[in-house]
């Protein structure tokens, strides 16, 4: 029998922590400029997304490549489907958020760019009547509304697992969340 303590690799821990947190500050960025209808944030939070689906991609394949890190406890059925539903709809969320929001932003017709590098140019409307002329108002359209609603899925979920970290480590005591800091769990 092999040893029964648990440790996440570094390359796990880091991943989660950077994602998180930049993937949090995203939505309140978002949710900030949808509220006040401010554009003042956009090129920073189409730059900051552009470059997270890098690192969102690096995080996915090291899924696959690793799998699923063994639970710390026994849990309740439902409690493990919950999980397995709240852990893919972050998984999904991560990847929807930034390729919505890279789609949406080029169909209607403006620029994709990080930070000043441009990677596709805006589409200019040559009668001068609008800034840009949209390639496509109905996808724009269409998945700018899929880029609002997986912003407040992604939202729900992600509070789902904040509350299940809590919940396992005030609760069932047992070592979860101080395994995804990076501590050694039996």
């Amino acid at each position: 029998m092999g040893d029964s303590r648990q440790k996440l690799s570094p390359v796990t821990v880091t991943l989660h922590w950077i994602i998180s947190s930049v993937v949090i500050g995203m939505l309140v960025i978002g949710f900030y400029m949808a509220a006040t209808r401010t554009r003042s944030l956009w090129d920073v939070h189409k730059s900051v997304g552009i470059l997270i689906f890098l690192v969102i991609m690096v995080r996915v394949l090291w899924r696959i490549r690793i799998g699923w890190p063994q639970a710390v406890g026994v849990y309740q059925p439902f409690e493990r489907n919950l999980a397995r539903f709240v852990h893919w709809t972050l998984i999904v969320c991560s990847l929807l958020m930034p390729i919505s929001g890279m789609v949406s932003s080029v169909a209607g017709g403006n620029d994709l760019s990080v930070f000043g590098l441009e990677l596709i140019a805006d589409n200019p409307d040559p009668a001068g009547k609008l800034r840009v002329l949209p390639h496509s108002s109905f996808v724009h359209d269409f998945v700018q509304n899929i880029h609002a609603v997986g912003g407040w899925v992604f939202a729900v979920a992600i509070t789902l697992h904040l509350a299940g970290a809590l919940k396992h480590h005030f609760v069932d005591r047992d070592g979860t969340l101080r395994r995804m800091l990076g501590a050694t769990v039996d």
